[in-house]
């Protein structure tokens, strides 16, 4: 559980920053319709990255709770 915190914060970390030079960038340019389409593309392929990471986790324990059941069973 430890390392898909470390994931979370570092993913959090990354937005943070990913902000920030979307918040410059609109300083810079004045172009916010652009530069806030691209920062939410970026964070709409982070939010599908950590909803599959949490399926396959699902699918995992799933699969593991499947087998133990079944070995349970040929015992």
């Amino acid at each position: 559980m430890k390392v898909r915190l470390d994931i979370d914060v570092d993913e959090f970390i990354r937005l943070q920053e990913a902000q920030k030079r979307v918040e410059l960038l609109n300083i810079v340019n004045g172009e916010s319709s652009h530069v806030m389409m691209i920062f939410d593309e970026e964070a709409q392929a982070m939010q599908s990255a950590r909803n599959s990471s949490r399926m396959l986790e699902k699918a995992n324990e799933a699969t593991a709770t499947g087998t133990t059941i079944l070995v349970k069973y040929t015992e």
